[in-house]
C-alpha cells in the first residue's frame, strides 16, 4: 500500500526526493551558519580585544544553543541532526568566543602595533 498524507492524499515519489536533498542541505547549513563565529573568534584572537563584545549576548546564545540541543536531540519524537549539529556548532563557538571575550575584555592583553 503506498504511502499517504492527510485526506489520503498519495505521496509521491517527488514529495520524498526533495525532502531528502533539502534535509542534506540542512546538515550543511548548520555548520556554514555559524561562520560569523568562526571570523569573530579569529578576529578576537588576532587582535587581543574583545571590548565590543558583550558576555550576557554570548552567554544568551550558549544558553539558547543548550536548549535547541535539548529539543533535537529529546524532545522530539525522532532526533533531528540538522538541529543537534547546528546546536552543537553553536554552542561550542559561542564558549570558545564567551571564553576568549572574558580573557580580553577591557583592552589588558592589546596586541603589540
Amino acid at each position: 500500500m503506498p504511502k499517504t498524507r492527510a485526506f489520503s492524499t498519495p505521496v509521491t515519489e517527488f514529495d520524498e526526493g526533495w525532502k531528502y536533498y533539502f534535509g542534506k542541505y540542512m546538515l550543511v547549513h548548520a555548520v556554514l551558519s555559524h561562520t560569523w563565529l568562526v571570523v569573530q573568534i579569529i578576529k578576537t584572537s588576532q587582535t587581543k580585544n574583545a571590548d565590543d563584545l558583550s558576555i550576557p549576548a554570548f552567554t544568551i546564545l550558549v544558553f539558547s544553543a543548550f536548549v535547541w540541543f535539548i529539543y533535537g536531540n529529546f524532545v522530539l519524537r525522532t532526533p533531528n541532526r540538522a538541529i543537534i549539529i547546528s546546536a552543537t556548532v553553536s554552542g561550542t563557538l559561542a564558549i570558545a568566543l564567551l571564553l576568549l571575550i572574558i580573557v580580553y575584555q577591557n583592552g589588558d592583553h592589546k596586541a603589540d602595533n
